[in-house]
C-alpha cells in the first residue's frame, strides 16, 4: 500500500513533465530539418538557446572493413582532438577550448568514428572554424600518440580487473558468440598495434562526402549551415552504402560461465538474453519491461530481503541490437538469483499490473526525455536513431512509448526472456549453477 502510494504521488508530480514531452515531441519532430548536400547526411534541429551542438560523423569501420582493429577508432579520435590541426596547433587548441569554454570530443564504434563540438552561439562560427579544420585538415602529433598508447594500453589492461565489468563482459559476449563482430572487445594487444600511418590510412579512407553524417542543434539556420558545408566540397563523393548490420541470434539453451575468486566476499552476476532491435516492434516494450523490472527487483532484493545493495535490470542497445540484462553483486548468490528469475517468470507469466505499468511509463517517458533536453544529448539521439533505426524520427518516441501495453510487455520478454546467458565472477563454491540456468521457464 505505501508503495502504490509513493509511485501515485511520484507520477502526479511528473505528470506536468509528460505532458510538456509530449507537446515537445510534436513541435520537435515538425521542426527538424534533414537534407542532402552534395552527398552529406544533415540534420538540423532549432534550439531556444544560446548554445550549439554539433556532431560530424564518417562513417566506416570494422563492419564495413575499413580496419580490423576495434582500438584504431577510438584511439585516432583521441589523437586527433589533441593535436590540432595544420591551421590551429594544438596548444592554439586548448587554449580556444579553455578559454571559451567549448567541449570537444571523439568516439568510436564498429561502423564509424565521430566528432562533437558545443560552443556558446556567440562563438560558433569559430568553433565551426577549428572544428571543420580539424577534420579536414588533422594532425597526428607523435607525442600525444605515446601520451594516448600509454593510456589506453592502461586502460585495457584494467578492464579485465574489474569483477563486475568481467562479469558483464562475459554475459555480452556469451550472448553474442556467434555474431561476425558485436562480440570483438578491445584488448592491450590491439591497442599496441595501432600505429600513426595505420591511422592516417583509415583516416583517408573515410575522407568522403558520402561517409559524412552532420548533425547541429542550435539557433543556426539551414542557409549558414551549408554554407558552412562547403567547406567539404574538396572531398571526394564516393559512394558508401552502410552496410547491414546482422542480427544477433537467440541463444539455443542456456550457460553459465564463472571466473572463480575464493577469497572474493562478494559475487558479480550478469545474466542476458538477447533482446529486439532498434526497428522491431517490441523494442520500447522491452525497454519499458525491463525498467519496471528493474524495481520489482529493488522491492524484493533490496528493500524486503536486504540481499544486496542494487540490483539492476535494463535493455541494452549496441549498434542497434538489443538485449536484456539482469543482475546483482551479493554475498548470497543463489538465493538473489532465484528471485530474479522468479520476478522474470511472473512478468512473462502476466503476473504484474497493467495500473503499475501506466504509472512506470510516465516516469520513464519524463526521465527519458529529461536526459534529452540538454543539445548534445538531442544531437547524440537524432544521429544514434538515424544510424541505428534508420531514421532519425525515432528520436521523439512519445507516441510509441505511450501505446505500450501490459499486454505488449508479457508478449516481447515471453518472445525474447529465454535462455540466459550468465556471467559470474566470484566465490565458485557459493554458486549453485543449476539455479542459474533458465531456458524458457523456471524448472
Amino acid at each position: 500500500m505505501v508503495k502504490r502510494y509513493i509511485f501515485s504521488a511520484l507520477t502526479l508530480l511528473l505528470l506536468p513533465a509528460v505532458v510538456f514531452a509530449q507537446q515537445g515531441t510534436e513541435k520537435g519532430v515538425r521542426s527538424v530539418e534533414s537534407f542532402d548536400m552534395d552527398g552529406i547526411k544533415v540534420i538540423l534541429s532549432p534550439a531556444e538557446n544560446q548554445l550549439v551542438s554539433i556532431i560530424v560523423g564518417l562513417e566506416g569501420g570494422i563492419a564495413s572493413g575499413e580496419t580490423a582493429n576495434p582500438a584504431i577508432g577510438d584511439f585516432m579520435t583521441d589523437l586527433i582532438t589533441s593535436s590540432g590541426s595544420e591551421d590551429y596547433s594544438k596548444d592554439e587548441l586548448r587554449r580556444f577550448l579553455s578559454r571559451t569554454s567549448t567541449r570537444l570530443g571523439g568516439d568510436a564504434d564498429f561502423i564509424g568514428v565521430h566528432f562533437s563540438m558545443t560552443s556558446t552561439r556567440a562563438r560558433f562560427d569559430e568553433a565551426w572554424n577549428l572544428l571543420s579544420s580539424m577534420i579536414r585538415k588533422p594532425l597526428f602529433d607523435e607525442v600525444e600518440y605515446r601520451n594516448i598508447m600509454q593510456r589506453r594500453v592502461a586502460q585495457a589492461e584494467n578492464s579485465w580487473s574489474n569483477p563486475e565489468s568481467y562479469a558483464y563482459r562475459m554475459a555480452d559476449s556469451l550472448t553474442k558468440i556467434d555474431h561476425p563482430f558485436l562480440a570483438r572487445y578491445t584488448y592491450a594487444a590491439d591497442v599496441e598495434k595501432v600505429t600513426i600511418p595505420m591511422m592516417k590510412e583509415y583516416y583517408s579512407q573515410l575522407s568522403e562526402r558520402s561517409r559524412l553524417i552532420v548533425v547541429v542543434v542550435g539557433d543556426v539556420t539551414k542557409d549558414e549551415l551549408m554554407t558552412k558545408l562547403k567547406d567539404f566540397s574538396s572531398w571526394k563523393k564516393g559512394g558508401y552504402k552502410q552496410p547491414e548490420i546482422p542480427r544477433v541470434k537467440p541463444r539455443p539453451a542456456p550457460k553459465t560461465s564463472i571466473v572463480d575468486k575464493p577469497q572474493s566476499p562478494t559475487t558479480y552476476i550478469f545474466a542476458s538474453f538477447t533482446g529486439p532491435t532498434s526497428t522491431d516492434p517490441e523494442s520500447w516494450p522491452m525497454a519499458i519491461g525491463m525498467n519496471y523490472l528493474r524495481g520489482v527487483l529493488f522491492e524484493e532484493i533490496r528493500t524486503k530481503r536486504n540481499l544486496s545493495y542494487a540490483p539492476f535490470a535494463f535493455y541494452n542497445n549496441s549498434h542497434g541490437q538489443g538485449m536484456g540484462v539482469i543482475g546483482v553483486s551479493t554475498v548470497w548468490p543463489d538465493s538473489s538469483m532465484a528471485i530474479m528469475l522468479n520476478e522474470l517468470q511472473k512478468m512473462k507469466d502476466g503476473k504484474f499490473d497493467a495500473a503499475d505499468i501506466e504509472k512506470s511509463k510516465q516516469v520513464y517517458t519524463t526521465t527519458y526525455y529529461m536526459r534529452e533536453m540538454t543539445n548534445a544529448a538531442k544531437a547524440n539521439r537524432l544521429y544514434y536513431n538515424q544510424r541505428y533505426a534508420g531514421d532519425w524520427r525515432k528520436a521523439f518516441s512519445y507516441e510509441d512509448i505511450n501505446a505500450v501495453t501490459k499486454a505488449d510487455i508479457e508478449k516481447a520478454l515471453k518472445k525474447f526472456a529465454n535462455n540466459l546467458q550468465v556471467g559470474i565472477v566470484g566465490n565458485q563454491s557459493a554458486v549453485t549453477v543449476a539455479k542459474f540456468e533458465y531456458g524458457e521457464s523456471l524448472r
